[in-house]
């Protein structure tokens, strides 16, 4: 059985050394229609150009541009963390979030957010990409309570029970523990060691069980 992970630190540091587990070989994705773009490029649907590369990859593979069949893929953890949409004003090419941590008054970029609409219509192209095959979602985290994350999460809840898919709120599990022992140094985009190895558990016993 061959595990493809699509997603941020938060599914890959967790699911490192797990057999028979592939990681998206562009590195980081946080955002539905960023996925879908990985998926394209995957497929060679689409090339990106060598001036873009450092904006849309993020050095997990140096194969990151290259073909790679999913087709021998049986089953996906795609982890969607972001509503946010980056890309220029000029190019329909989505750019990865973590380029731009910290950085402000980029030209020439624009920064949105998907709407329902939008994020439903993304999951619906997503689950049509992977022809239907067992998916685990992950949401990202709300621990810090906030706007984005929450409607995130709220936005799984409805698209998966509709459709019959499986999705974990990793909020549900780091409640069980002192929040504190779950992060590192507080920062809530960065899991400690410690929930990093109850996340592998807790991801591994649903795709044991999952079949659609």
């Amino acid at each position: 059985m061959k595990i493809m992970a699509l997603g941020s630190c938060r599914v890959y540091c967790p699911l490192l050394g797990m057999p028979n587990v592939f990681f998206y070989p562009g590195g980081t994705v946080h955002y539905s229609g960023q996925i879908i773009q990985a998926f394209n490029i995957m497929s060679k649907n689409i090339d990106i150009p060598k001036d873009l590369e450092k904006k849309v990859f993020k050095g997990w593979s140096k194969k990151q541009n290259k073909k790679y069949d999913i087709s021998k893929i049986d089953k996906f953890v795609i982890e969607i963390s972001s509503l946010k949409k980056i890309y220029f004003d000029n190019s329909k090419i989505l750019l990865n979030i973590d380029y731009f941590e910290g950085k402000k008054n980029i030209s020439g970029v624009n920064i949105s957010k998907e709407s329902k609409a939008e994020f439903f219509y993304n999951m619906d192209v997503i689950n049509k990409i992977i022809d239907d095959r067992p998916v685990l979602f992950v949401s990202h985290n709300n621990i810090p309570n906030l706007k984005n994350r929450k409607l995130i999460i709220k936005y799984l809840l409805e698209w998966c029970g509709a459709n019959k898919k499986n999705f974990i709120d990793p909020t549900i599990l780091i409640n069980k523990y002192k929040v504190k022992k779950c992060f590192e140094k507080n920062d809530y985009n960065h899991y400690s060691l410690f929930f990093r190895k109850k996340m592998k558990r807790y991801i591994g016993d649903f795709l044991k069980d999952i079949n659609s």
